[in-house]
């Protein structure tokens, strides 16, 4: 082989090597550049550094995780990526890699730019030297779990805050899952119980039972509803407020929470307190049935008393005699002021006082007041004067008779308790802060004044200030504390200005409306002089006698009956033009007489005869149930014998010419 040949094929194998080891180079930078894209554009933070803990690569994920450029990273040391007091600790776990040690999920936290700190989980690797047992640099790749961190602490805290606010609720509570496993207990259940039962069957840890409850509202609850009841447990006999609502989770399943308190000392407080309620009520009624027959015993009496002078009135008296027939009748009327008084009491006690709306003049009012107590002032040689501050409206709306009972009580105590001086009626209109009207009536007096400590005992019930045994003014001590109660009534307010030996002032504020003038009422129509065939009825002898001779004076036929039965007995022998009954009778009383003529199964009775009660029941409701069981009207005792007659000619309905 020639020389030339030789040089030829040794010039061939070198280009042939030199391609070769081109292609080789060439193979490593492209998997070269494969690789360092994967490590660039990996999503996971990853970093290498080495044995002096200097950064020697780090891919754009950690660039993001830092916030800082890699050229900044590149070249630092590692101990500024963490939070300061964290460095000591992450340090001594970077060490340990040297040592052939791996990392599996190892925190270690790392700071952002913006001043954040980054949770990051890390699982590393150790690169050797090519003897294989030097440790030539670490390469770790991270997780960020910082936000799951977050949410894992919030979902702690709350778990806490539950828990403590469970725990904090005065009663046993469990949560029970949809298939009635017991997740929850509080440690109140707990301790009820004797053990924790999470896990197991509600109905078996709680009632000892293998299956559903009867009773149980899972289902319900499991459907959204919430449910609550009270239950005495058989077992401790105590009460217990069971209240279920359902528990919506994440993942779309109802559970049932559950709380369980025990109300044992409330329910005995809501039994003791209906019992105290009963009580009152009960006392409250017997009160009423107390001074309704107090009422009607009084009252009686006093009829055939008032009867009897109206009666002895029409005789030939001496001037003497006429003079005692009057005490007699204002001692009476006195004592009937008495009775209406703790009537009226009774009745605003018991919610049953209704307010009228009339139109008033005010101005009027006054003035008529002023004249009734004038002849009283002057029997004591008093002054009494009315002042007008100003313009009165000239109508208002209100109750007339109410209105005038406060003023009167009012003028009435000023009279009673002044020796010598005067008596002044002011009376004024001022708005108030609201825009409305007042009415501010007072009554001033130069008596001796009522000390400073008991100005509030003046309008308490049955209080008089003097000593009962050494006082020298009558009363029962109501006519302040009615007052007091009917200008509350009108949504008003009295106040008391006094002091001893300076006199007093009772003032009275009350809002008003204005009213139109009143319809001027028509002249009644009744024929006084027509005689009646009545039929009385009463079981009080000299009342029913008395009652007879005032009605025959004035030319009616009277038959009087001393009972219901006899009632109806008469009333089948013969016709009348009109029925007067008592109320409170032996054997039937005037109600149930009533009820069975206007029922007109009696044979031969008139089912429309009129009636009228005449009894001494003074309660407003009285006369509610007296009409509804069928009377035409309703006259109270004492009576009234001129009204008593007009009434008879208004209910009989004659024609009629004026009276």
């Amino acid at each position: 082989m020639s020389e030339s040949h030789i040089r030829s094929k040794r010039q061939q194998r070198n280009r042939w090597d030199t391609t070769g080891h081109e292609q080789a180079l060439e193979a490593h930078r492209t998997e070269y550049a494969y690789l360092d894209s994967i490590f660039n554009y990996a999503s996971a933070p990853i970093l290498v550094w080495d044995a002096d803990f200097a950064i020697t690569r780090a891919n754009s994920a950690f660039e993001r995780l830092t916030g800082l450029p890699i050229d900044q990273i590149i070249g630092s040391n590692l101990a500024s990526l963490f939070p300061y007091e964290q460095i000591e600790h992450s340090l001594d776990l970077i060490s340990v890699t040297y040592s052939g040690e791996r990392w599996e999920s190892v925190e270690i936290p790392i700071v952002h730019t913006d001043g954040s700190v980054r949770t990051v989980l890390w699982n590393s690797s150790t690169i050797l030297e090519a003897d294989g047992l030097t440790p030539h640099a670490t390469v770790a790749q991270g997780v960020d779990v910082t936000e799951r961190k977050e949410a894992e602490k919030n979902l702690m805290d709350n778990a806490e805050k539950y828990r403590a606010m469970v725990e904090a609720i005065n009663g046993s509570v469990y949560i029970c899952s949809n298939d009635y496993h017991i997740e929850f207990m509080n440690d109140q259940l707990i301790k009820r119980t004797g053990r924790n039962a999470t896990g197991e069957y509600c109905y078996k840890a709680l009632h000892n039972l293998d299956s559903v409850c009867e009773w149980c509202v899972n289902e319900r609850v499991f459907k959204g509803e919430e449910v609550h009841w009270e239950i005495q447990s058989p077992k401790d006999g105590r009460w217990y407020e069971v209240n279920n609502s359902p528990i919506h989770k994440a993942n779309g399943t109802i559970s049932k929470q559950a709380i369980i308190i025990d109300i044992t000392e409330r329910k005995a407080a809501e039994e003791a307190l209906l019992r105290s309620k009963n009580a009152s009520e009960s006392a409250n009624k017997a009160k009423s049935a107390f001074l309704a027959t107090m009422s009607h015993e009084i009252r009686t009496p006093m009829n055939a008393m008032l009867g009897s002078l109206t009666l002895l009135g029409t005789t030939q008296l001496t001037d003497q005699q006429q003079k005692y027939i009057q005490d007699c009748s204002n001692s009476s009327h006195i004592l009937l002021r008495v009775i209406n008084d703790i009537l009226d009491f009774s009745k605003i006690e018991a919610g049953k006082m209704e307010l009228v709306k009339e139109s008033i003049s005010p101005k009027r009012m006054l003035e008529r007041l002023v004249n009734i107590f004038s002849c009283r002032a002057e029997e004591k040689q008093l002054r009494l004067n009315q002042v007008i501050t100003g313009h009165l409206p000239d109508y208002i709306l209100g109750d007339r008779q109410r209105f005038s009972q406060i003023i009167s009580n009012l003028l009435s105590n000023a009279i009673k308790f002044t020796a010598k001086g005067e008596i002044k009626l002011s009376a004024s209109t001022k708005t108030s802060d609201q825009g409305i009207m007042l009415l501010v009536v007072s009554v001033s007096d130069s008596g001796v004044g009522i000390p400073p400590e008991q100005h509030s005992a003046v309008f308490e019930s049955f209080t008089q200030l003097d000593d009962f045994n050494t006082r020298h003014n009558a009363g029962t001590g109501l006519g302040l504390a009615i007052c007091k109660r009917l200008v509350t009534l009108m949504d008003g307010e009295i106040t008391l200005s006094s002091a001893p030996g300076a006199g007093s002032t009772f003032t009275v504020t009350i809002p008003v409306t204005l009213s139109e003038a009143p319809a001027k009422a028509k002249p009644k129509k009744v024929i006084l002089g027509t005689a009646r065939n009545i039929l009385l009825a009463d079981d009080e002898p000299v009342g029913r006698e008395i009652a007879v001779a005032l009605l025959e004076r004035n030319g009616h036929t009277v038959k009087a009956v001393d009972d219901g039965t006899a009632i109806l007995e008469e009333l089948q022998r013969q016709q009348y033009d009109i029925l007067l009954t008592d109320i409170s009778m032996p054997h039937m009383d005037g109600t149930e007489v009533a009820q069975i003529i206007r029922s007109g199964k009696r044979e031969g009775i008139d089912a429309l005869i009129p009636i009228i009660a005449m009894t001494a029941h003074a309660f407003p409701q009285d006369r509610e149930q007296f009409l509804s069981c069928g009377m035409n009207d309703y006259i109270a005792k004492p009576i009234n014998f001129d009204r008593l007659l007009e009434l008879i000619e208004e209910t009989c309905g004659n024609e009629a010419r004026t009276a």
